[in-house]
């Protein structure tokens, strides 16, 4: 399970760039959160975006 995922300086990304699966402080149904042992997560993510703007980039970061 992706829970942190931190890239830069790969492709397009010059500066820190962080996918996260661990919720915030709102959150709008308890039932979107996975509790685990030692960690919360979110049970669904998603990477959308305008054309160019680097979602097979970071696919390909995470491959990397």
């Amino acid at each position: 399970m992706l829970l942190n995922f931190r890239v830069s300086n790969f492709k397009s990304f010059g500066s820190p760039q962080e996918f996260t699966t661990i919720p915030g402080r709102y959150r709008k149904n308890k039932y979107h959160v996975y509790q685990g042992k030692h960690y919360k997560a979110l049970k669904f993510s998603a990477i959308f975006g305008a054309n160019a703007a680097g979602k097979s980039n970071f696919v390909e970061a995470i491959s990397f």
